[in-house]
């Protein structure tokens, strides 16, 4: 069933798994369909590129086919004319809405003797359109002599984009600016950078391994329990509503700290002889970081609830293959104990308060400018462009084109003058001055411009798109520190129900790694983002297999191993320069180490062996229920059937016992004594 089950996985990727993954940032934070996500997406795909000449300019037009026209003048002027039955200038509107009709008419008069018009006097009796034309000045860049601005859409032709900029770096000196530079440099340096970390954690990984079980007979069942977690935690994705996200998978690295754990245990202790105590504590170890995952289900925001999913799932997977297939795979026995293997209380106490200090200067944000670190080239050509354009802030005014241009047309009315000509649309205009949102045409402009032209506050809705991806992200780092909390009293009200008086001992050192993680983020003066939030749940389902398995009697060795694993694995994201990667290393690198420092024992303690009196033996609540079944046999069933089955139950015993010694009279150790002592010995 478990065979069919992966089948059946491995069917749902590739049917469902065609469309591939989620990459947008705004999908994330579920701002998908939002005017804040249009104007993202819109300025996702669009570059400017200052040329200093003319030679210059043509050339960079010749690489850059698909680049904007160059605005013609006399095409402006022919455009305003022909669709200027709803056009007015700041100053004619705010003049009109005041009823200032006669002023109106007096300043035509006089600018009738000037003989200065853009437009024949049957076309503009008014001067509207000439002063509309007028304050379009505005819009124009201030360039420098000879300097000329150069703006495309590149969406389509991403895979143009790395030789492009290749051609302006190299032969020209240009400067650039829009995120398309920006993503394209990112996703050069951090692929380099995570696979070159990659090829050392694998490396480190199988050096582990070796020490530990002294040959590579570990990597394929590793190999294939791993695989088979990440299939069913695919599949069980890719059966949620809507696609995933591709940082669920991402989060999914989760599996091969957790798998990895599982696996070396059962590598270990099944072939040391111990199934019964390897079972039982692999599954309190599931059920546990089911349930400190189990609260995420339960969010608003899909990614969090795809994360959830594949790691449950994903796990679940991995505990199955691990106890049907059992990890052994003549991995060799692993001594289960190691005695002298712990930590001082004391220095523990000092470690943690010295951590935990750090909480004091700890902060939040989610400012999505610190998710990135800007190339210095980019950030200098950047701020070059922002001056030319005369932008100073992210805020952008958004004016609706048609109900704009009714209101002026009703408004040019009360001059009693018939407007003539046709209405301006989106289509009409350059791409980077409108967008079209949910069938409404918008004319975007940069906040500080609108403020220039003179547009009241009524006229255009103003848009913060930094504040509002801030406003985003808070709301979502209050919901997952929210799950956190639900996440560890859940945890709680569990290790409570299972180990009751010595709970204790399983939450402080939780308690104490997360605290002590946060206080590391305070002291490096990193402040608490979603990110980082999501690294706590990793700390908690890890964590906790570290103290179930230290506490239980696994073998000290193992947990060590499992423990460098994942602490290379996840510590080596603290090398890389982008900073979400590079703040997730850090909080589950230190979180790793605190979580199995403080999951140790005392120094001098052994682990595998904390108690030896029989009442605190396992077997002293299995001997209770075998006394109470043969009770129970004996009053339904009577002497003669409790006879039958004591004598069955003993005969499988010596068979368990002695396999290649079959009930004969070749065995001394049975045949010889009366059917009575041969019961009680057994």
């Amino acid at each position: 069933m478990f065979i069919l089950a992966l089948l059946a996985s491995a069917g749902v990727c590739c049917i469902f798994g065609r469309e591939g993954a989620e990459t947008d940032l705004l999908a994330l934070v579920g701002a998908r369909g939002t005017l804040v996500a249009a104007l993202s997406e819109k300025s996702s795909s669009q570059i400017r590129i200052l040329s200093p000449d003319e030679e210059m300019t043509e050339r960079i037009r010749k690489w850059c086919p698909w680049a904007d026209a160059p605005l013609d003048p006399t095409n402006v002027l022919e455009l305003v004319r022909t669709h200027g039955r709803g056009l007015l200038s700041a100053k004619h509107r705010a003049q009109l809405l005041a009823g200032e009709t006669n002023k109106i008419a007096r300043s035509a008069m006089r600018r009738e003797y000037s003989g200065v018009g853009l437009f024949p006097k049957a076309d503009d009796p008014y001067y509207f359109l000439n002063d509309f034309v007028m304050d379009l000045r505005v819009f124009e860049p201030k360039l420098p002599e000879g300097a000329s601005l150069v703006t495309a859409d590149v969406r389509g032709h991403e895979d143009r984009l790395p030789g492009l900029h290749f051609l302006l770096r190299k032969y020209a000196s240009p400067v650039l600016s829009g995120a398309p530079f920006h993503t394209m440099l990112a996703t050069r340096s951090t692929k380099f950078e995570i696979g070159v970390l990659g090829w050392i954690s694998l490396c480190a990984v199988f050096f582990i391994g070796l020490r530990l079980f002294r040959s590579f007979r570990f990597v394929l069942p590793t190999s294939l329990a791993l695989g088979a977690g990440f299939l069913v935690g695919s599949a069980a994705v890719l059966l949620l509503p809507g696609r995933p996200h591709v940082l669920t998978f991402l989060f999914g690295t989760t599996l091969i700290g957790l798998g990895v754990d599982y696996c070396y245990h059962a590598q270990s202790e099944e072939s040391a002889g111990d199934r019964r105590a390897f079972l039982r504590n692999l599954t309190g170890a599931l059920v546990t970081t089911c349930l400190a995952f189990s609260p995420l289900v339960f969010s608003s925001v899909a990614v969090l609830r795809q994360m959830a999913v594949f790691t449950i799932a994903g796990l679940a997977a991995i505990y199955c293959w691990v106890v049907l297939f059992r990890g052994s795979a003549g991995a060799g026995a692993i001594s289960r104990t190691d005695a002298g293997n712990g930590v001082a209380p004391w220095l523990k106490a000092i470690l943690f308060l010295l951590s935990a200090a750090g909480l004091v200067r700890l902060e939040f944000g989610n400012d999505p400018a610190s998710f990135y670190r800007m190339d210095p080239r980019m950030a200098k050509d950047e701020a070059k462009i922002a001056e030319v354009l005369g932008v100073s802030d992210s805020r952008l005014a958004l004016v609706d084109l048609e109900k704009w241009q009714r209101e002026n047309a009703a408004l040019k009315a009360k001059m009693g003058v018939e407007p003539t000509g046709e209405f301006l649309s989106a289509a009409d205009l350059p791409r980077e001055l409108t967008l079209s949102f949910e069938g409404t045409d918008y004319l975007v402009v940069p906040a500080s411009i609108a403020s220039g032209w003179g547009q009241t506050p009524a006229d255009f809705r103003i848009i913060d798109t930094k504040g509002e991806l801030i406003r985003l992200f808070e709301g979502l780092a209050q919901d997952t520190n929210l799950l956190l909390v639900v996440s560890f009293v859940v945890l709680l009200v569990v290790l409570v129900a299972l180990f009751r008086s010595r709970s204790l001992s399983y939450v402080l050192p939780i308690a104490a790694a997360v605290m002590a993680t946060a206080g590391v983020l305070g002291w490096l003066g990193m402040r608490i983002s979603f990110f980082h939030l999501i690294c706590f749940f990793i700390l908690v389902g890890v964590g906790i297999d570290y103290v179930i398995f230290h506490r239980a009697g696994g073998s000290s060795r193992v947990v060590r191993a499992s423990f460098l694993t994942s602490f290379v694995g996840f510590g080596a994201l603290a090398l890389t320069t982008f900073p979400i990667s590079r703040g997730m290393g850090v909080t589950l690198a230190s979180g790793l180490f605190f979580s199995y420092v403080f999951s140790l024992g005392g120094r001098g303690q052994t682990p595998g062996n904390p108690s030896a009196n029989w009442v605190d033996q396992p077997q002293r609540g299995a001997g209770k229920i075998r006394m109470w079944a043969i009770f129970l046999t004996y009053r339904i069933f009577g002497k003669s059937f409790t006879k039958f089955v004591a004598f069955s139950s003993f005969s499988a015993f010596i068979r368990g016992r002695s396999p290649s010694a079959p009930l004969s009279r070749s065995s001394p150790a049975l045949w010889g004594q009366t059917p009575r002592k041969a019961f009680l010995s057994g």
